[in-house]
């Protein structure tokens, strides 16, 4: 007899402990990240006030007799000190240069006048054509006799090539049209000779070797002296004054030749001290300038500048100018900080919010995690910070 099977379908033997273990730990998941969003997500705003820069512009003593800052009267302790040293140094192989001179060349003077006329050496004579009219002189003393031709030298008043003044008729400056009538001057050939080249030391040249002695004799100078300054203390070609002590050149310009020598003696001194004790007067004194409504932040590096206005090695005292600004903002109230009255706040509220407050220029809101929109509940959530 066959056995007949019947199917009735699966066994619901309950719920299974997979599904509930899974739902437990998306329960758990769900839960953390709202805790995590509600107890470690935070705001933080930050205050941008206004800020005001001044400048400061005081004068400081160096003295050696003080071993102390003086806050009162700008004076910190420092010393000079002195180097000196000398160089002969040689310049040759000087490059040609364009010469301007005055160009030269004859002229022919006729006196059509009734006796004997006579011109002075240096007397100016115009073209008589042409404009402008140019200008040359006579080379020496002439004296013409009545009906006489006489020819001399002259040169054109303008150095260089506009001296070269091709075949003309001239005139006498200083005569009147009658003389002049009478008086015929005239030249053939133009006037030449206003350029040439040669090796010519000019008064430049020698200030040029000057300057540059005068250079490398202060960096030893400061070379020499970096080697007796002590630890923490200062010197440097801002705050000294280097003088030529002497100075002698083997030839006086102009002169034509291809090499000179020079001797220079140059003198330096510095002022040294700590730049620590002029720090500590310069904040002092910007502290002192904010109002009663500002607070001091620092000052600008940069714009720090200070030298030497007056060195006196008699009295072995220095002063220096010193020009820097200071950077201020308002103080700012305790209101600002106030965090109940932000609590919910999104980042135009918060905008809002900021704007009556006249001391500040402006606030950067930053939020997280990046999808939170509003200012947290929690205090300890909320972070208030100045930019300084």
């Amino acid at each position: 007899m066959p056995n007949n099977i019947e199917h009735l379908g699966q066994y619901d033997a309950g719920v299974s402990y997979k599904k509930i273990f899974l739902s437990f730990l998306l329960a758990i998941v769900v839960i953390s990240l709202g805790a995590a969003y509600f107890i470690l997500s935070r705001a933080t705003i930050t205050l941008l006030p206004k800020t005001d820069t001044k400048e400061l512009s005081i004068e400081l003593t160096i003295d050696p007799q003080i071993n102390s800052i003086d806050f009162e009267q700008n004076k910190i302790h420092g010393v000079l000190l002195s180097q000196e040293n000398q160089k002969t140094a040689k310049f040759e192989n000087i490059p040609p240069k364009r010469i301007e001179e005055n160009a030269t060349g004859k002229i022919t003077i006729h006196n059509g006048y009734t006796r004997a006329q006579g011109f002075k050496e240096g007397e100016i004579l115009v073209t008589a054509e042409g404009i402008p009219p140019q200008k040359i002189a006579l080379k020496q003393n002439v004296i013409v006799y009545r009906n006489q031709t006489k020819t001399v030298d002259a040169y054109a008043v303008d150095k260089g090539i506009a001296g070269h003044i091709p075949p003309s008729k001239f005139v006498f400056e200083k005569y009147d049209d009658f003389m002049n009538e009478h008086v015929q001057v005239s030249s053939s050939e133009a006037f030449s000779g206003g350029t040439r080249t040669a090796t010519l030391i000019t008064e430049n040249d020698i200030e040029v070797a000057r300057n540059n002695v005068f250079g490398e004799l202060v960096e030893q100078n400061f070379n020499d002296l970096k080697g007796k300054i002590r630890e923490g203390e200062e010197i440097s070609k801002e705050n000294s004054v280097s003088t030529t002590t002497a100075f002698h050149s083997n030839i006086a310009a102009p002169f034509e030749t291809d090499n000179f020598e020079i001797r220079m003696v140059v003198k330096t001194t510095a002022a040294v001290f700590r730049k620590d004790d002029l720090i500590a007067i310069v904040e002092s004194k910007l502290k002192n300038m904010a109002d009663d409504n500002q607070e001091f932040l620092g000052y600008d590096t940069e714009s720090l500048n200070y030298g030497i206005k007056k060195i006196s090695t008699e009295n072995q005292l220095a002063n220096l100018e010193i020009n820097i600004k200071g950077r201020f903002r308002p103080k700012l109230s305790t209101k600002i900080f106030n965090k109940d009255e932000i609590k919910g706040y999104n980042k135009r509220a918060l905008e809002a919010h900021y704007r009556n407050f006249e001391e500040l220029e402006g606030i950067n809101v930053k939020f997280w995690p990046s999808f939170r929109k509003t200012v947290p509940e929690m205090d300890s959530r909320i972070i208030i910070e100045v930019k300084d």
